[in-house]
C-alpha cells in the first residue's frame, strides 16, 4: 500500500515542488516523506503493547486462549529454541540463502521500477509515479489471495516458491520490453506481485521450526542475509548498466537468482514447515 500511494505522491512532489523555497524536488521528497515516519515511529512506542498481558484490546478469556496457543506452539519447537540453534542449524542458513535470492527480486523491483518505466519513453515524473502504482495494486490482491490459500491449505513451500518463479518470469519479460511501456508494465507487475507474495509467505517458514531465542536470532540472521541483497543487487544492476548500456542483462541475471531462491525453498522438508 505504501508503494501504491508513494509512487504517485513522490512523482507529484518531484514534478511540482522542485525549486520551492530554494530546495530541489528530491529534497522536498525527503523532508515531506520523512515526517510521517518520524511521528509514527515515536507514537508506536506508546501505542503498541509489548507483551500479551498488557494487551488492552484483549479481554481476560482471549488472553488465556492466546497464551495457551503460544505455549503449545513453543512446546512443539522445544528442540530448536536455544540461541545457539539459530547459528548451527543448517536449515536456517539455507533459508538465509533463499531469502537473499528472493530479496534480490524485491529490491530490483522496488528500486528500479521508475527507471525502467522512464527508459521505455515516459519522462514526466508524475506519470511515472502513477504507473508505478499499477504493479503494487496487483501485488496487494496476489498477496491476500495466495497467502490466504496457503493458510487454509497449511502448505508453505509451494506458496513461497511459485510466486518467486513468477517474479523471475516477470524480470525476464521486463528485460525483453525495450521501449515498450505496456510490456514493461506487464513484466514489472508479474515481478512485483511474485516478489511481494513470495516474501509474505516466506516468513512463515523460519517460525515453523524455530522457537524462543532461536526464533528471534534465526529470523534476524535470515533477514540480515537477505538485506545484503539490497546492496549487492543495486550495485550489480548499476555496474552492468554502465557496462552494457542496458538493464536487460542484469534483469536476466536476477531472474535466474530469484528462481534459484524458489529451488532452495523447495529443499526444506515439507513436514517441517507445512503446519
Amino acid at each position: 500500500m505504501a508503494s501504491i500511494l508513494g509512487g504517485p505522491v513522490s512523482g507529484w512532489i518531484l514534478s511540482f515542488a522542485s525549486g520551492a523555497h530554494g530546495l530541489s524536488g528530491w529534497q522536498w521528497l525527503f523532508l515531506i516523506e520523512a515526517i510521517p515516519s518520524i511521528v509514527f515511529g515515536v507514537a508506536i512506542l506508546f501505542y503498541l503493547d509489548d507483551i500479551l498481558k498488557n494487551a488492552k484490546w484483549l479481554d481476560a478469556d482471549e488472553k488465556q486462549r492466546v497464551a495457551a496457543i503460544m505455549a503449545r506452539e513453543q512446546k512443539e519447537k522445544e528442540g530448536l529454541s536455544e540461541l545457539r540453534h539459530a547459528f548451527v542449524t543448517g536449515r536456517v542458513w539455507l533459508l538465509g540463502a533463499a531469502y537473499f535470492c528472493i530479496a534480490s527480486g524485491i529490491y530490483i523491483v522496488s528500486f528500479w521500477i521508475p527507471t525502467i518505466i522512464k527508459q521505455t519513453g515516459v519522462t514526466d515524473p508524475f506519470k511515472i509515479g502513477l504507473l508505478t502504482a499499477i504493479p503494487y495494486l496487483v501485488a496487494v490482491a496476489s498477496m491476500i489471495t495466495v497467502c490466504g490459500h496457503g493458510d487454509r491449505a497449511k502448505e508453505r513451500r509451494w506458496h513461497t516458491a511459485t510466486p518467486a518463479a513468477v517474479c523471475a518470469l516477470g524480470l525476464i519479460v521486463t528485460a525483453t520490453a525495450t521501449g515498450n511501456t505496456i510490456l514493461a508494465l506487464i513484466g514489472l507487475t508479474l515481478a512485483a506481485a511474485g516478489a511481494s507474495t513470495s516474501q509474505a509467505s516466506f516468513w512463515t517458514l523460519p517460525a515453523s521450526f524455530l522457537g524462543g531465542a532461536a526464533a528471534a536470532a534465526g529470523i534476524a540472521l535470515v533477514n540480515s542475509l537477505g538485506n545484503i541483497a539490497g546492496f549487492a543487487s543495486t550495485y550489480i544492476v548499476g555496474w552492468m548498466a554502465d557496462l552494457t548500456h542496458s538493464n536487460a542483462a542484469s534483469l536476466y541475471l536476477f531472474g535466474g537468482i530469484v528462481l534459484l531462491g524458489a529451488v532452495l525453498v523447495l529443499m526444506i522438508p515439507p513436514s517441517l514447515v507445512n503446519k
